[in-house]
């Protein structure tokens, strides 16, 4: 039985805990205490142990919320490369799977995620779920659209205070630690602080003549302006936000952008060139570069614990992030890590390693149409990068 359904019950376990670590040992727990146990009057094993874990997560979550209101910085889950979070056809909605669905899943509380995450990522009916939680149908169709009313919120809130922040110019603190920088993350902090040289840099950044000009020929004029109205909050954004509550409109959209092999092939293409231009416009500091792979409500979201040296909030905006990825004074150290492109939750993401040993990881969300980068989601603690494989060779 361990061997059969084991990661089918991994899959419910990591998208209720967000962490590889913590749903392993809510598996190990439940198939050690299901050992040796008389299941003969079970009929539908799957239901039965999507149950057992869930409750499982439930308990250690509320336990976790607290941990993790004491967490340096920004809290994101840990990043994944293996299949085994696809348990196959059970899964209906596979971009459950994805890391920035994972993130947003943590604006939700316990049982509302685990009622959002039964219903749509594994396709239970109200009533299964009401058995499994012990609550009404009622109650459980109630959760879930409140579940969903949140994560839609949360999605159009970060869009607007990330275009907030780009008209404005945003701020960020860099916390303790060390990035491997030295030198250069003083500078980063310096950068993100605001020291003479960042001021210098945020003014070009934010609204010099000589900026709006980079932004303008990075950005194509007028129909840059259009595309990143889009991005920001057109109907484009609206049906994104629409996929993240998980609405019809997102089914719409996931199937106009998967729509057949043809398409998913031509979407993931666009979508290494976009990954391939990044890292080429981050290796050199190549400001203009950067900008034109990122939406103008772009978000960046570093994780380093208190283990390595990390902004203590999200940063705003395409220009501050650009301002910050492209300092020669920041990042010194990733920049000569070796990278390699990998599936991160299913989706393109990257991969950074020193020696052998795994240094970072980088998940994206992609805008709709696949040719610019609206979140950007950098995990430097240690400890969750434990359980990736470094790139398989050096990839500059």
């Amino acid at each position: 039985m361990y061997e059969e359904y084991r990661a089918y019950a991994f899959a419910i376990a990591y998208r209720m805990l967000g962490t590889v670590s913590d749903a392993e040992d809510a598996v190990h727990d439940l198939f050690t205490e299901l050992a040796g146990w008389d299941g003969a009057h079970v009929r539908h094993w799957k239901g039965y142990l999507a149950k057992w874990v869930t409750n499982r997560c439930l308990n250690a979550l509320r336990s976790a919320r607290r941990q993790r209101e004491l967490y340096t910085g920004e809290w994101l889950p840990e990043p994944w490369m293996s299949a085994e979070l696809d348990p196959g056809e059970e899964l209906v909605r596979k971009d459950t799977l994805g890391y920035a669905y994972m993130v947003l899943l943590e604006r939700l509380a316990p049982a509302e995620r685990a009622v959002f995450v039964l219903r749509e990522a594994f396709g239970y009916g109200y009533d299964e779920i009401g058995a499994m939680l012990d609550k009404s149908e009622a109650n459980c169709r109630k959760i879930c659209s409140r579940a969903k009313q949140r994560l839609q919120e949360a999605d159009s809130a970060d869009s607007a205070e990330a275009r907030r922040a780009a008209v404005s110019g945003g701020s960020a603190r860099v916390g303790h630690g060390d990035d491997g920088g030295g030198a250069g993350a003083r500078a980063m902090r310096s950068e993100a602080d605001g020291g003479a040289g960042a001021r210098a840099m945020r003014s070009e950044a934010d609204g010099g003549a000589g900026a709006r000009a980079m932004r303008s020929e990075a950005d194509g004029g007028a129909g840059a302006r259009a595309m990143r109205s889009e991005a920001g909050g057109g109907a484009g954004a609206r049906a994104m936000r629409s996929e993240a509550g998980g609405g019809a409109g997102a089914r719409a959209v996931r199937s106009e952008a998967g729509g057949g092999a043809g398409a998913r092939a031509g979407l993931a293409a666009d979508r290494a060139a976009v990954v391939g231009r990044f890292i080429a416009a981050f290796r050199s500091c190549d400001a203009a570069a950067m900008l034109a792979v990122l939406t103008e409500d772009a978000r960046l979201v570093t994780d380093g614990g208190d283990r390595v040296r990390s902004a203590i909030r999200p940063i705003l905006g395409a220009d501050r992030v650009t301002a910050l990825l492209t300092s020669p004074r920041a990042f010194v150290s990733p920049r000569q890590w070796t990278s390699a492109p990998v599936q991160l939750n299913g989706a393109l993401g990257l991969v950074f390693a020193l020696n052998g040993e795994v240094k970072a990881a980088l998940a994206f969300r992609f805008a709709a149409e696949g040719d610019k980068l609206e979140r950007l989601y950098w995990v430097l603690n240690p400890e969750k990068l434990t359980h990736l494989q470094p790139p398989p060779a050096p990839a500059r």
